[in-house]
């Protein structure tokens, strides 16, 4: 009997200890500077810093306690925290005001956030009398810098569906590669970017190329880099010059440097400079018809095949 008299003469002591803290914690309504201006108060340079240094830690949109989300005025619009013209009937005043419960933000919280002052619950009285207009608007201005130019890691490699070229993303840079003939076949360069002067070279992004993917004809590869897609059409190829010949269903060779043309007419194969059209000269020898030319990977010899 006596345990439980002690049990609840503690419990009394404790629920009276809660009421004086309880009593103590309020302590009326935080005083509001009265501020006249016919200048509009601007929510972002404005309100939004005191909000982010003592709200946004719980009413953000990761986080948003209670629903509220206080990082814009649509955001404050659509959780009817305020209602314009009246900061009295507003939830976000009066809360901050202390005016009413809920008070905030709450005496002991884990962000540290402080009660606003008298001047900073006066601009959101304020800005909420002028109606609580207002956007917010991103002015950080990025200063690209060009990257180190040891760094070329390759992070995306995408291969034409026919086979026959492969890109890769060498840092922020593009090469297409000509596989049957292992030969680098260009480099796709942005022509806005080429004429920044921190690119000493062309180049296709600002930063890493991250992936790449070409379509199913093979005419359209897709770029992804920092926030941006680019797509890269491929040209089709247009004749440069026309040649004529003396049989039809000639049998052709090119070499790979682009400086001689060799051409099967009979027993004969004829080289001509693919640049001017002009004869090289003719070569002579098979008894049969030449069925097969091809150019060494040098260019210095030249195979012909005939019955």
């Amino acid at each position: 009997m006596k345990e439980n008299r002690l049990f609840i003469l503690g419990a009394m002591f404790v629920t009276a200890l809660f009421a004086d803290n309880a009593r103590a914690a309020k302590k009326g309504p935080l005083p509001v500077a009265e501020i006249k201006r016919a200048k509009p108060v601007d929510f972002q340079s404005e309100v939004l810093p005191f909000l982010r240094a003592n709200c946004l830690a719980c009413h953000n949109r990761t986080k948003a306690k209670a629903d509220l989300i206080l990082e814009t005025p649509k955001d404050i619009a659509d959780a009817d925290a305020v209602v314009p013209g009246k900061p009295n009937e507003s939830i976000l005043f009066t809360s901050a005001a202390q005016s009413e419960d809920p008070a905030m933000p709450p005496p002991e919280n884990k962000s540290s956030a402080k009660a606003l002052n008298p001047q900073q619950l006066g601009l959101l009285k304020l800005w909420i009398q002028q109606g609580a207009k207002g956007s917010v608007v991103d002015s950080r201005k990025v200063e690209w810098q060009p990257l180190p130019s040891g760094l070329n890691p390759i992070y995306s490699t995408a291969v034409t569906p026919d086979g026959q070229y492969a890109a890769a993303g060498r840092a922020n840079q593009i090469f297409l590669y000509h596989i049957p003939s292992k030969a680098l076949a260009t480099r796709l360069t942005d022509p806005v970017l080429a004429k920044l002067p921190i690119y000493k070279e062309g180049v296709a992004h600002r930063d890493m190329v991250h992936s790449l993917k070409f379509n199913e004809d093979g005419t359209l590869l897709a770029s992804g880099g920092y926030r941006e897609v680019k797509l890269w059409r491929r040209q089709p190829v247009k004749a440069s010059r026309s040649i004529a010949l003396n049989s039809d269903g000639a049998i052709i060779a090119l070499a790979s440097d682009g400086q001689t043309f060799a051409v099967a007419e009979g027993n004969s194969i004829r080289l001509i400079n693919p640049n001017t059209g002009a004869a090289i000269k003719t070569l002579a020898g098979h008894k049969m018809p030449v069925s097969y030319i091809s150019f060494s990977p040098d260019n210095k010899q030249l195979l012909s095949g005939a019955a």
